[in-house]
């Protein structure tokens, strides 16, 4: 965008909440395979054996893939940006996320109250404002390490994902 070719503060503070968030999202994902897992397992200890269906390796390949993702686009945005900035942003993304994917996957809010979805909100809510206000201490990101001293896998990551360094 313009206004991001304009200021590159606004271009890295956007790459490193694009980062972070994408870092949260495959975490929270991540909750979601694994869950589908254990239930799987939990049904193979009563006799049903769910391992004869492809389903099950996809959701065993999706929970590898997402754990693998998320834990190496955090530790670039790590690498790359203030963790202060960086952990509270993931942290967000990561609870937001696993809140509403379990919520609708597992459909975990049907059996609930209207109090009991009030709290949850409330309490949701505390820890979002937390986080943010936790965030605000962040006084810039980091400066990204040159590129000639990082492998071949991460000077491309760098390249992709902070292209005004």
């Amino acid at each position: 965008s313009k206004k991001a070719a304009k200021n590159p503060t606004y271009s890295s503070l956007l790459h490193s909440i694009s980062i972070s968030c994408l870092s949260g999202v495959l975490g929270s994902q991540s909750l979601l395979f694994a869950k589908a897992f254990m239930l799987v397992l939990r049904n193979a200890f009563v006799g049903k054996l769910y391992f004869v269906e492809w389903e099950t390796y996809l959701v065993i390949f999706g929970t590898i893939s997402c754990v693998y993702t998320q834990t190496y686009t955090l530790n670039v945005a790590l690498s790359s940006f203030d963790a202060l900035f960086v952990l509270p942003v993931f942290q967000v993304c990561w609870i937001s996320g696993g809140v509403v994917g379990a919520g609708v996957f597992y459909q975990e809010f049907s059996g609930m109250k209207d109090s009991s979805i009030a709290m949850m909100t409330i309490g949701f809510l505390v820890i979002v404002t937390g986080i943010y206000a936790f965030s605000k201490w962040h006084k810039g990101t980091k400066k990204l390490t040159e590129l000639k001293d990082l492998s071949p896998l991460d000077q491309l990551t760098r390249t992709m994902l902070a292209p005004h360094m």
